[in-house]
């Protein structure tokens, strides 16, 4: 069984030829823009009017925006368990901890 839409273009597809024309006047013309101050200038220069993330994945086909680098993940390291209960409020050295352990005691 096969899809009725296989093989038909969608119809919210953005052209082929627009696409080549904003990647020509990103080279050329916003060469030194970021992919924000980009989305907004062709709107009111240039009467195009296309989404970030589509300038963005447009930009990134044509090598002009790097990708973020990944962070590494830090290192999670546990204390180790003090041998007797009530230990780790009294290495605090607070007037109320030390009370509420004195009540407790």
């Amino acid at each position: 069984m096969i899809h009725g839409n296989t093989g038909r273009t969608p119809i919210n597809k953005i052209p082929e030829s627009l696409k080549k024309e904003v990647q020509t006047v990103i080279q050329t013309k916003y060469y030194d823009f970021n992919l924000q101050h980009f989305s907004e200038l062709p709107s009111k220069n240039e009467g195009l009017s296309i989404k970030r993330e589509t300038l963005g994945s447009w930009a990134h086909d044509i090598h002009h925006v790097m990708r973020s680098k990944r962070r590494r993940s830090r290192v999670r390291k546990y204390r180790e368990r003090m041998p007797l209960p009530g230990l780790i409020l009294q290495m605090n050295g607070s007037l109320i901890v030390s009370s509420v352990m004195n009540s407790l005691a």
